[in-house]
């Protein structure tokens, strides 16, 4: 064994062994699938170094359930995808104790990670001595799984050969980037009693992320007796709602939140795959079993084909006929084209809401979405007859868009794992998802003098200096490679202005900024950098606060763009925070342009955007991506014309502040640039 290859900083990147080569495997970039993301998974595909090096780092076994054996083991069995076609000769798995079961298999097209070996191309299983253990492969082969039937894994995985066939086809489409009003939105609520988000509240961007709880709309009778309530419900009358945003510009999205309604989510279903009642006619709780079959999902799915009949765009009398069967009262209403999109949750992947629904995996919600966005090709309820394609968004309108919920982070693995099992488990391999969806909070580590000494803190960190585009980039170039007619969106991300430590990601005031100026000039560099990213959709969180905000000191309790605040009476009024003026004011200065490229500054200082509409005009965003008070005065912008427009954000402007700049023989105008971005509209 030898070293064969490095790359610029001394790392061996390939080992030839015999006349077969290691294969490395790259975990950052989500070539392996897995029930569960754990954060410490990377540890078993980390050091690629050849069987001649002995590897010191092993997964932490730090399982929700370590008492049940089966699903202890299935939370691990990671399946390993080599991109293309490879003749693997071996895989090697690296233990440091003897005596544990371990089960490999292999197939060269996608296979459950639930089935049974005889749906694999091999088998191998063995007991594990101390060091590396060879796993004969000989055999052309892309999915590789380990499962580990004692709970235990191996330090590090390792296989050789080399590539023998092709992958997935790589789009050579460039994707189009959105216009600043199509990317541009916030979160909120449109429920009376609900946060009720009045629509001037959310005016200044262009997209509302409407919570919208399952329960508000759903009544749990036996199915299929007219569970569904839509238009007006005790919390309001969403389709007047719905109609007033749209009215206003505003694309509305709900987001169908389910996890306040357990009982309809987590059905046991029988060997025909329909759900099970006890005694009483109550529906009984599934398994962790259950939610790896599409069929658990049908009462949601069934929610989600009225929400899409309604508000969609199909109008036909076979809609509505269908849609009588499923819904409240005697004129089914269908077609009000009020709606593009439906969100399917919200982060069902975090661990801290508890309750039998409380942790969802990437394959358990693959399911789920396979059943919501097409009845998992028709075949949900599949033993009664008249109801097989009554499911699923796209059997209601076809062109609605789904979007998967989004899942509390930027887990790569988590979205590549739903799709491979969406191509080892759909009839037609299609991934059924229209938008990949994540979220993320940018905060950083401080320390700060206390009565008990120093201690750490966190704070918010401004997006540059937290890199929000590079944490997005693998997601979006994932996308661009393999799925390029997917969107991605980012629907939380923000800053809290409440002043505390006791918020994570506080604003806090620096030099001449207070920590709303703060909050407003983060959150629009934010969008200015995501308009170029790629990213189609960006809600940040939220509309509103949930309280007075030197007294709202919760985790995201003030990150809204309308405050509240004591008047002089003692009375708590409402008020627009400077980020609602800031956002307005982007809104309507760039919200017809999209971005076309970044000019070089020639000053590390300065960050300058060149965006173009429909009709050919020009525009430059220009800013200073520091968080420090940083300025550059007299900045000399080339803008190719005589003047320009330049346009300032102002608490109270909606538009900002407008003034004219004259440019120079050459072409240039004079800027002073600051944290707070600025807008030139050439003429």
């Amino acid at each position: 064994v030898r070293p064969y290859s490095g790359d610029n900083n001394g790392k061996v990147s390939c080992v030839r062994v015999g006349g077969d080569m290691l294969i490395p495997i790259d975990y950052e970039s989500a070539q392996v699938y897995h029930g569960e993301i754990l954060s410490s998974f990377a540890k078993m595909f980390d050091e690629q170094n050849g069987i001649g090096f002995t590897p010191s780092t092993v997964i932490s076994r730090n399982f929700n359930d370590p008492n049940d054996k089966t699903y202890y083991n299935l939370r691990l069995a990671p399946i390993v995808d080599l991109q293309t076609s490879h003749y693997v000769s071996s895989v090697y798995l690296y233990y440091a104790n003897a005596g544990y079961n371990v089960t490999v298999r292999w197939s060269d097209t996608p296979v459950d990670f639930l089935a049974t070996d005889d749906k694999w191309d091999g088998v191998y299983s063995f007991t594990s001595t101390v060091g590396w253990n060879e796993i004969t492969i000989d055999s052309s082969t892309r999915y590789i799984q380990v499962v580990f039937t004692d709970g235990t894994a191996p330090y590090e995985m390792l296989v050789y050969g080399y590539q023998d066939g092709e992958g997935d086809a790589i789009s050579t489409e460039e994707t189009a980037l959105p216009s600043i009003n199509e990317m541009m939105g916030m979160c909120g609520f449109a429920a009376i009693g609900g946060g009720n988000t009045p629509v001037d509240s959310v005016e200044c961007t262009s997209v509302l992320r409407e919570y919208h709880n399952f329960g508000w709309s759903y009544i749990m009778n036996s199915f299929p007796n007219k569970s569904n309530v839509l238009g007006n419900s005790s919390m309001g009358d969403f389709d007047a709602r719905y109609a007033e945003y749209v009215r206003a510009g505003i694309e509305v999205i709900p987001c169908i939140q389910w996890k306040l309604a357990e009982e309809a989510m987590s059905n046991k279903v029988d060997e025909n795959g329909m759900p099970e009642f006890d005694s009483d006619g109550k529906l009984i709780a599934g398994s962790y079993w259950d939610k790896f079959n599409p069929q658990t999902y049908y009462v949601y799915s069934d929610h989600m084909f009225a929400y899409a009949a309604r508000y969609g765009r199909n109008s036909s009398s076979a809609l509505a006929n269908i849609a009588l069967l499923h819904t409240t009262g005697t004129t089914p209403v269908v077609g009000l084209d009020l709606i593009n999109w439906i969100e399917l949750g919200n982060e069902p992947d975090a661990n801290w809401h508890g309750g039998i629904v409380s942790y969802y995996s990437a394959y358990q919600l693959a399911a789920l979405n396979s059943a919501c966005y097409d009845g998992h090709c028709s075949t949900l309820m599949s033993s009664v007859s008249d109801l097989g394609d009554h499911f699923g968004v796209k059997n209601a309108d076809p062109t609605m868009g789904v979007g998967m919920a989004g899942i509390s982070g930027t887990s790569n693995e988590y979205i590549t794992a739903m799709c491979y099992w969406m191509k080892a488990n759909r009839a037609d391999g299609k991934i059924a998802i229209d938008a990949f969806n994540v979220h993320h909070y940018m905060s950083k580590p401080i320390t700060v003098q206390t009565p008990h000494g120093e201690q750490t803190r966190y704070v918010g960190m401004c997006p540059e200096e937290a890199d929000l585009v590079g944490v997005l980039s693998q997601l979006l170039e994932i996308r661009d490679k393999y799925y390029s007619d997917k969107e991605v969106w980012i629907t939380e991300f923000g800053w809290d202005t409440n002043q505390s430590y006791a918020t994570v990601n506080s604003s806090h005031a620096y030099g001449e900024y207070t920590g709303r100026q703060v909050q407003a000039m983060w959150l629009t560099r934010a969008y200015l950098l995501l308009s170029a990213s790629g990213i189609n959709k960006a809600t940040m969180y939220m509309c509103e606060d949930t309280g007075v905000e030197n007294e709202s000191v919760g985790k995201f309790g003030t990150s809204g763009v309308i405050g509240y605040e004591y008047d002089e009476s003692g009375n708590v009024i409402e008020v627009k925070k400077d980020s609602y003026y800031y956002l307005y004011t982007l809104k309507n200065t760039l919200g017809d342009y999209t971005f076309d490229s970044e000019i070089v500054a020639y000053d590390d200082n300065v960050m300058i955007y060149k965006y173009k509409n429909a009709s050919g005009k020009t525009a430059y965003a220009v800013w200073c991506p520091t968080s420090d008070g940083t300025k550059v005065e007299n900045y000399c912008l080339s803008i190719g014309a005589n003047g320009a427009t330049l346009v300032e954000n102002a608490y109270g402007e909606e538009s900002g502040v407008k003034s004219r700049l004259v440019a120079d023989e050459l072409g240039y105008v004079k800027i002073n640039v600051s944290e707070n971005p600025i807008y030139i509209l050439v003429d």
